[in-house]
C-alpha cells in the first residue's frame, strides 16, 4: 500500500509535458555528487525498489533537460519492472498525442474497412486533460480520464480504448523498448498487429 501511494505521488511529480515543462513542484538544480549518488542507487540491483524509485522522482525533477532524459534512459534499461513501468509512463505522458500504427489491414472485413476509411492505416490521437495520478490521458477534448476515450499506463502495459473510432488496443513494453501489442475494432472479425513509436 505504501509503495502504491508513493508511486501515484512520484507520477504526479515528474509528469512532463503539453500541460508545462514538469508536473514537479519545482525543478531543482542538483549538485554533481548528489546526481551521482543518485545515479549510484538506480544502478544498484541491491537497492530497494523505494530506495530506486526515489532517486528517479528526484533525477527526474532535475532543472537540466539532459539528466532529465538520462533518468527516463536509465529507468527503460532497468532490470527493475517497476521502474521501467515509472519511466514509461513519464516518456509517454510528456507527450500531446500517440500515433497507433497498423502493421496488417483485413481486407474483407467491413468494420475494420470503415474504419480504415475514416482513420487510415496510422491512426493519432490528441491528449487532452492528464490524470498523472492514474497514469491516464483523456483522447477527446470534452472526456475527462478515466472515460471512454483514454490512454492508460499500466506497469508495463499501455492501453487504449476510444469510443470515437471504435477500437481498443493494448501494447507492451518489449526487453528492446518497443511498444508492440493490437488493434480490435468494434465487430471485426480478429485483432491486428500494431505498434506505438515510443521515441520520436
Amino acid at each position: 500500500m505504501l509503495i502504491r501511494v508513493f508511486v501515484t505521488i512520484l507520477v504526479s511529480c515528474v509528469t512532463m509535458g503539453a500541460w508545462g515543462a514538469s508536473a514537479c513542484e519545482k525543478l531543482q538544480s542538483l549538485p554533481e555528487p548528489r546526481v551521482e549518488e543518485l545515479v549510484e542507487v538506480m544502478k544498484d540491483g541491491k537497492a530497494s525498489e523505494m530506495k530506486q524509485l526515489m532517486a528517479f522522482e528526484e533525477l527526474a525533477c532535475s532543472d537540466k533537460p539532459a539528466i532529465r532524459k538520462f533518468v527516463i534512459d536509465a529507468g527503460l534499461g532497468s532490470s527493475n519492472k517497476t521502474l521501467r513501468g515509472q519511466a514509461l509512463a513519464v516518456l509517454m505522458l510528456q507527450r500531446d498525442q500517440v500515433k497507433v500504427e497498423l502493421l496488417e489491414v483485413l481486407k474483407d472485413d467491413s468494420s475494420f474497412n470503415s474504419f480504415m476509411q475514416s482513420n487510415g492505416r496510422d491512426v493519432a490521437y490528441r491528449f487532452y486533460f492528464p490524470n498523472p495520478a492514474q497514469n491516464c490521458v483523456s483522447l477527446f477534448s470534452i472526456d475527462k480520464c478515466p472515460g471512454e476515450n483514454m490512454l492508460v499506463v499500466d506497469g508495463l502495459t499501455v492501453r487504449i480504448k476510444s469510443s470515437q473510432t471504435r477500437m481498443t488496443a493494448t501494447f507492451i513494453l518489449q526487453p528492446d523498448n518497443s511498444l508492440r501489442g493490437s488493434v480490435l475494432v468494434d465487430r471485426s472479425a480478429k485483432a491486428v498487429p500494431a505498434k506505438i513509436e515510443l521515441f520520436k
